[in-house]
C-alpha cells in the first residue's frame, strides 16, 4: 500500500468508515485512510463463517 502506483492512490488516501475487530467488540467506526495506516490490503472473494471446534 506505500507503494501504489500514483494512478491508484486516491482511493487509499481517502479516509473512510473503518472498523477493527480486536479484544474489544463493538468498537464504533473511525474515519481511516487505509495507505498511511496499513502497509498491506487483503481482500477476500469469499468468506464464511467459522466451524465450532469440538470441546
Amino acid at each position: 500500500m506505500r507503494r501504489v502506483p500514483e494512478p491508484a492512490r486516491a482511493w487509499p488516501d481517502t479516509a473512510r468508515p473503518t472498523r477493527d475487530i480486536g479484544t474489544s467488540y463493538p468498537e464504533p467506526e473511525h474515519m481511516t485512510a487505509l495507505r498511511p495506516s496499513y502497509g498491506i490490503l487483503v481482500h477476500l472473494r469469499r468468506v464464511r463463517a467459522a466451524d465450532l471446534l469440538a470441546p
